[in-house]
């Protein structure tokens, strides 16, 4: 267990990245931004206490999504805590629903370099949209 200023920025991360599980967390507003980067790119910027992480999100051309990352704050595979780069691939979206979320995904530290490799992976069987 851990409870410090490392801890808590590394944890806004990865509430960033897990938004994607959250599609009514990302709209517009109070605390998030959007831009464009490409046809493939988009990037939100959250509030997240204490960071205000930016979120990559790769689409395809039916705005499906296909990856996600961000800088974030941690100490994987090194001494000291500095911003890695984290990410994953969203391998295939699931309707629940009315709702469209990522259902089976692959994430790791050092996304996009060759230190890349997976750590968690996850398929999501069933989802109910809160209330």
């Amino acid at each position: 267990h851990a409870n410090d200023e490392d801890t808590a920025r590394a944890a806004a991360g990865r509430a960033a990245a897990e938004s994607i599980w959250v599609p009514g967390s990302l709209l517009p507003g109070p605390g998030v931004s959007w831009r464009v980067e490409s046809d493939e790119l988009i990037v939100v910027r959250l509030d997240v206490a204490p960071e205000q992480p930016e979120v990559t999100i790769g689409i395809g051309a039916t705005g499906t999504v296909r990856s996600v990352s961000l800088l974030r704050w941690g100490n994987a595979g090194q001494k000291h805590f500095s911003y890695i780069p984290f990410g994953g691939e969203i391998h295939a979206e699931r309707r629940f629903g009315d709702l469209i979320v990522p259902s089976e995904v692959s994430v790791g530290w050092w996304w996009g370099t060759p230190r890349y490799e997976p750590f968690f992976e996850a398929t999501i069987l069933d989802a109910e949209p809160l209330p």
